[in-house]
């Protein structure tokens, strides 16, 4: 029996049956004519009719996704929130980014008002101030109920990718382990904080040293920041690092994967005084990319912070935005 003539024959049954509906799923699992655990169409009939009499067919399980070959999940923005007019939309769409910057340093409005400014599909990530390290715990510039309203405001926005930055590189190696360990609390706080208010939240802090990533160097063994329910930035500064050090992103992402931290890339491109770091080439910018890709890192940073403080600035050179997006284009998922 074809399956038209299947679905005409069950039509005609219903049409004309004079019994239950219960009789009707008994009279079409009884006969042989009926093939409707192999058809579409009868089984959903049957299971429509009766779902509660035999369980659904099992559905074979989806084979998980291959493992990360380096490309990325995203492609964000870390810059001055005075930047975001020069960055948004236009250069950000040239450079072929996915996720805007939107900073707060005080109050509780400016989130969520950067990502009202964002089109769809561009979204937002959010740097929630400054975090300062101290011998009994460290401090963060706002206060946990400020963190509460900001993330309440934003937590089902349609442009929020709920990725939450919390503090830039805190340096704990000259504190002893107990006043490290208060510190780690802090920030442990603060992310599970958020969690509790966005149940998606990725939340993350930036580090490079090797003293706090490494699990030997930091005699931690998910050194200074694995299990405390957040992950890290990254650095990648392409000139001079990229040449100079060419071990330094193969390096902290070989820390982060033996301390089992999820971590994401950086790579600067401003002029900070003229050298710390330097303007880099196309091909050094290239190069870091490149190293990133290698690595599981989970995302790619656009680190353009100190851009009006150098004498080359992203923002007027639209030939460096153009390859950047070139690049960007080949680390997209």
């Amino acid at each position: 029996m074809t399956e038209a003539e299947l679905q005409q024959e069950i039509r005609d049954l219903i049409r004309n049956a004079p019994y239950s509906p219960d009789d009707f799923v008994a009279k079409i699992k009884g006969s042989r004519r009926f093939d409707w655990k192999t058809s579409p169409y009868g089984q959903a009939m049957y299971l429509g009719r009766s779902p509660e009499q035999e369980q659904p067919p099992v559905v074979p399980p989806v084979e998980p996704p291959p493992p990360s070959t380096g490309r990325f999940q995203f492609r964000a923005i870390y810059c001055r929130d005075e930047e975001f007019d020069q960055c948004y939309p236009d250069p950000f769409k040239t450079m072929n980014l996915s996720i805007m910057e939107c900073y707060i340093y005080s109050g509780t409005t400016n989130i969520k008002k950067r990502m009202d400014q964002l089109v769809a599909p561009d979204m937002g990530w959010s740097l929630l101030s400054s975090f300062t390290p101290s011998s009994t715990g460290g401090s963060f510039r706002l206060s946990d109920t400020d963190v509460v309203t900001i993330v309440k405001s934003v937590k089902d926005h349609p442009r929020n990718s709920h990725h939450y930055y919390i503090a830039d590189e805190p340096n704990l190696t000259n504190y002893s382990v107990q006043a490290q360990d208060a510190n780690r609390n802090t920030l442990s706080n603060r992310a599970k904080l958020i969690s509790q208010n966005d149940p998606v939240a990725k939340v993350w802090i930036a580090d490079y040293r090797q003293a706090q990533l490494d699990p030997v160097a930091s005699n931690r063994p998910g050194g200074m920041w694995g299990g405390l329910g957040f992950g890290v930035m990254l650095s990648g500064y392409p000139s001079p690092n990229v040449d100079q050090d060419p071990q330094r992103i193969p390096n902290q992402a070989k820390w982060c994967d033996a301390a089992g931290i999820d971590y994401i890339g950086c790579i600067s491109c401003h002029d900070y005084q003229g050298n710390a770091p330097a303007w880099p080439t196309v091909a050094q910018f290239s190069k870091a990319g490149d190293q990133w890709a290698a690595t599981k890192a989970q995302g790619i940073i656009l680190y353009i912070y100190y851009d009006a403080e150098g004498t080359k600035h992203l923002s007027d050179d639209p030939a460096m935005q153009q390859s950047i997006g070139q690049k960007m284009l080949t680390l997209a998922t």
